[in-house]
């Protein structure tokens, strides 16, 4: 039997939260490699943008793409497929900058990360600790 000992469901590596989803102590893992496992999963990839401040505009100096990987129970896969639409939906208007664009942040959306936080599986207490840090 897998256990998690004394961590909490958001503080699980990405080989401990597949691995959870495995023994279903968690629904659903979004974890950013592939592991050799007997779940399903789903991929899509993710804009990651770096930038630095230019006469107090954040300009953007690199863009990369990275996979993204939900593993989940059959029973589960509803969920995996919202989580994936969720991400790339939150995440759309950075698939179009380039190298030099102005990045204009928007603020955070806490619907966006409690219902996030709650299709992997987080407490109510794990998701509101993690909105005071953003």
């Amino acid at each position: 039997m897998y256990r998690l000992g004394y961590k909490k469901l958001s503080q699980l590596t990405d080989d401990e939260a597949v691995k959870a989803v495995e023994y279903g102590l968690k629904p659903l893992a979004l974890v950013t490699e592939q592991f050799d496992t007997h779940l399903p999963f789903i991929s899509f990839k993710l804009p990651y943008l770096q930038w630095q401040i230019n006469d107090g505009r954040n300009v953007i100096t690199d863009l990369t793409f990275q996979y993204q990987y939900v593993y989940y129970n059959p029973d589960q896969e509803f969920n995996a497929q919202r989580l994936a639409q969720l991400s790339i939906r939150e995440n759309r208007d950075a698939f179009h900058y380039q190298i030099g664009d102005v990045y204009d942040f928007e603020p955070m959306r806490h619907d966006y990360h409690r219902e996030i936080g709650t299709l992997l599986g987080y407490t109510s207490d794990e998701i509101e600790s993690f909105l005071q840090l953003i």
